[in-house]
């Protein structure tokens, strides 16, 4: 329902005024009680919404008397709480990265698991708010998909995700390089727009979305049909006035006999 007579509380812009017929009311504009998990709570992308670690709900910031609120990350352009990437540290390890796209007003206690089926992936996962990480052999890539359970504990909110591992370089197996950079960013791993090739994520790249990198791979790759289709020919195969450039033209046949 829209009412046509809304306004912000000039003292509280979490609270707008809204004019009935014979009434006035104060209502939040947000509903974050309804969200029960931290998981829910930021999952709604609520910008008023965040996570009160002492009193364990989804309030405004303001209701949070403790320091510890957790909420979304500014910056962030996507629903998912967890992202994560694979790199080559050095010829044979890769390092697990996980990212929780999360913001909070002080630093969390944080830590995760890393299980591959019932074993576990790597013996000290390193867990810095909002990261772990986890580095393990690369033989364990050896097989084509190697699923990985994460769990992740923050402010006693537990949670877990599923990923599935590939091992970068041979992502191959699709000729279109859009659907190819899609597989290739969903494993974590790195798309080499110039190469057109999929590789390990170097230390130093940044997060980014799937959406964003495919997109640009696509467009860059239908400027280059575009301009080899525009491109002209080969100097060689043009014609100048029905000649090949280069070539002396046979005189006409009529000044050829009054020569001789």
């Amino acid at each position: 329902m829209v009412f046509p007579r809304m306004y912000f509380d000039p003292v509280d812009h979490n609270y707008i005024y809204i004019a009935l017929r014979n009434q006035i009311k104060r209502v939040a504009v947000t509903q974050c009680g309804m969200y029960g998990t931290l998981r829910d709570c930021i999952g709604s992308m609520d910008p008023f919404c965040g996570w009160c670690g002492v009193t364990k709900r989804c309030c405004l910031q303001k209701e949070c008397t403790a320091p510890s609120w957790i909420s979304i990350a500014k910056d962030s352009f996507q629903k998912e709480l967890i992202s994560f990437q694979v790199i080559s540290l050095i010829p044979g390890e890769i390092n697990l990265t996980v990212y929780l796209h999360l913001e909070a007003t002080e630093s969390l206690p944080l830590t995760c698991t890393f299980k591959a089926g019932s074993v576990d992936l790597c013996t000290s996962p390193v867990a810095h708010f909002p990261s772990c990480s986890c580095n393990f052999p690369e033989k364990d890539l050896s097989s084509d998909r190697l699923k990985v359970t994460v769990t992740v504990n923050i402010s006693d909110q537990i949670f877990t995700d599923s990923l599935t591992l590939r091992s970068c370089p041979n992502i191959t197996e699709n000729t279109q390089s859009d659907a190819q950079c899609t597989a290739c960013v969903s494993a974590g791993c790195y798309w080499n727009n110039s190469g057109m090739k999929c590789t390990w994520t170097p230390k130093s790249a940044p997060y980014v979305h799937i959406q964003d990198i495919c997109k640009q791979s696509s467009s860059e790759k239908n400027n280059m049909e575009v301009q080899e289709r525009t491109r002209p020919p080969d100097s060689e195969s043009r014609t100048y006035g029905g000649r090949r450039p280069g070539k002396t033209p046979a005189p006409p046949r009529e000044s050829r006999l009054r020569h001789e």
